[in-house]
């Protein structure tokens, strides 16, 4: 009788065929499957199931994966799997294609696994959703070529799952209208109006109106979005999953002085050009936008697939004339936002540029917070999306939230591969885990670095990217370049106290805390309800410069205080709290047992030694070993 796999064996191999096609190292497939355990029973746990693998492989001959003493690869056994031979499809064109299509993807990915790790559990849903969607883009592309009745088929069936999609939704309604079956075109229509309605009290996309119109009147052929209007050119193709934002500047007011409407122009392209640098969203040109002021916003920029509409009016004030401005979701036109600014020159001049930077900074959270509430509706995640998603979870010191962020950013990367921010965050997931784990070993320090770089490369003027480049240079020990890292970012977004903590952060590593701490204080007042690692570099400064009672004020008043807890240990020994530095010890070293002082003296990045040999003796007073 041929041995039964255990459930893992599956999983492993799904690892394998979908992100270790070059191989899979032993440690990481330990840490992948068992992320919740001692690392020596994780360790023992792969022993076993790889055991169980080979015997199967040889009861049954078939070679599902190439195993040696390192690294785990693919076998000739997976080359023919579905799922390979679905990701190498490129769009239907015919409809035998599309059947092709519909039956490797006719079976849920890894369905019958019984997998009851939260983590695991979870990764598999990101899988089938990724997967998922890959189908529907494929079915979606095909319809764009032509009307298949095998089409209709795979679509109805993918709009059973997903009732309130309006993609698939407007795909079926042009696909039937292509095969000149008009009323099964409407009946759709109407039955997704009853679906946003009943459910998230929401009224179909302009797009999707507009598509229902054209095929009740049969007076254009049958696309999924309005004709461009005859009097603009229409924009060119926007990065794929990323939120479509049009800033309109106002029209002349003739209440406004000629100065206060160059103030206005000039605070605009301000915003229009903060919103370009986050890189978090496809902006339409500000030419297009000029175009379009004197019309009703809303019906201008629907037939260009917008998402979001910028509307600017100038009214009169008592002093001055104010710019109002009024964030607008185009699909269901609701008012997202709305703030003003009074167009006095003598205030407006010195201030431009931060006032600029708060305007698109609440837009950019109004934008986030719609996305995310339609991928909790619908559970359909964009690029944009799933870099929200990853940014949540990055803020956390769990390794396993951490490396759920970097998948996050990984799917981010696949619907966009440009995307400079998804990029600078999957850098600081690597950055991240190599300081939680203390390994001397400096390969993802090299892969963030090398993934900074590029986001550097394709955006030089967006913060991020330098800032991970300082991150990864700091941690490597390359102290001068990542300070020249850092002052390029902050150069970049001189009001973003992050990167002032951060600039704070290398001054302490190059034994300069003293002058760290007015950059602390002014990213503090700068974003009072800071985050942890605010507090864990404030620490930092004040153990190096002596004063143990004020940084163990801030670091105990962390709220997750395990990442900085070696450094609590070392400051409450020098304080002379013996009882808190042996609670935190005990902590750290339960979660990290491996950890040795020895070791951790040769790769601690701080540019004296001094200050290397001080803190490890405030370690070895704490009772580390």
């Amino acid at each position: 009788m041929t041995a039964r796999l255990p459930a893992k064996a599956y999983l492993l191999f799904a690892l394998v065929l979908l992100e270790h096609r070059s191989g899979l190292g032993r440690n990481e497939a330990a840490t992948e499957l068992w992320a919740d355990s001692a690392q020596d029973k994780a360790f023992a746990n792969l022993r076993q199931l790889l055991a169980s693998i080979s015997r199967w492989q040889e009861a049954t001959g078939l070679v599902a994966l190439e195993l040696d003493g390192r690294s785990i690869l693919p076998g000739p056994a997976l080359d023919p799997a579905d799922i390979t031979q679905f990701l190498a499809l490129p769009a239907p064109a015919s409809g035998t294609e599309i059947t092709r299509l519909d039956a490797l993807t006719g079976d849920i990915f890894l369905a019958g696994v019984d997998i009851h790790e939260p983590e695991l559990t979870r990764w598999i849903a990101d899988r089938r959703e990724t997967l998922s969607a890959r189908r529907i883009n494929l079915l979606i592309a095909a319809g764009e070529r032509g009307a298949f009745a095998e089409l209709e088929t795979a679509l109805a069936r993918d709009g059973q799952i997903n009732p309130a999609d309006e993609r698939l939704a407007r795909a079926r309604m042009a696909n039937l209208a292509g095969l000149g079956r008009d009323r099964e075109a409407a009946r759709v229509y109407d039955r997704l109006t009853r679906q946003l309605r009943d459910e998230l009290d929401i009224e179909p996309a302009i797009e999707t109106q507009a598509l229902a119109a054209r095929i009740l009147q049969r007076k254009a052929s049958f696309v999924s979005a309005p004709a461009p209007a005859p009097s603009v050119d229409p924009p060119r193709q926007t990065p794929l999953g990323l939120p479509k934002i049009i800033l309109l500047p106002p029209e002349t007011s003739a209440w406004a002085k000629p100065q206060e409407m160059d103030l206005a122009r000039y605070l605009v392209s301000d915003i229009t050009l903060q919103l370009c640098r986050m890189r978090a969203f496809a902006m339409f040109a500000p030419h297009t936008a000029r175009q379009l002021t004197g019309q009703d916003p809303l019906a201008a920029a629907a037939p260009y697939g917008v998402d979001y509409v910028v509307h600017t009016s100038i009214f009169p004030g008592a002093r001055a004339s104010r710019l109002a401005f009024s964030l607008i979701e185009l699909g269901s036109q609701r008012v997202l936002c709305a703030d003003e600014v009074l167009l006095e020159a003598e205030k407006l001049l010195g201030s431009q540029e931060l006032v600029a930077e708060r305007l698109a900074r609440a837009i950019a959270h109004q934008v986030a917070d719609v996305e995310l509430s339609r991928y909790r509706a619908t559970g359909a995640a964009s690029a944009y999306v799933r870099f929200l998603l990853g940014s949540d979870l990055v803020q956390n010191t769990d390794l396993s939230l951490l490396r759920r962020a970097r998948s996050h950013f990984t799917q981010a990367l696949r619907l966009s591969p440009d995307y400079v921010p998804a990029l600078a965050a999957l850098a600081r997931t690597y950055s991240i885990e190599w300081l939680l784990l203390g390994r001397s070993d400096r390969s993802m320090l090299r892969t963030a670095q090398g993934l900074a770089q590029r986001a550097v490369e394709l955006d030089p003027l967006n913060a991020t990217g330098h800032r991970e480049l300082g991150h990864a240079s700091l941690y490597l020990g390359a102290f001068d370049e990542s300070r020249m890292h850092f002052d390029a970012a902050v150069e970049r977004a001189p009001h973003y106290a992050d990167l002032l903590m951060d600039q704070a952060d290398v001054l302490v590593h190059t034994s300069r805390p003293g002058e760290a701490k007015p950059l602390i204080e002014k990213a503090f007042a700068l974003n009072p309800l800071a985050p942890d690692d605010y507090r864990w570099i404030g620490g930092s400064a004040d153990f190096f410069l002596g004063n143990y009672t004020g940084a163990l004020a801030l670091l105990t008043g962390m709220q997750d205080q395990s990442l900085a807890g070696r450094l609590i240990a070392a400051t409450a020994a020098m304080a002379g709290d013996f009882e808190l530095a042996a609670s935190h010890r005990d902590d750290w070293m339960a979660r990290y047992p491996e950890f040795r002082l020895k070791d951790f003296a040769g790769f601690m990045p701080h540019s004296s030694r001094s200050d290397v040999e001080r803190y490890v003796e405030a370690l070895a007073l704490a009772g580390f070993r």
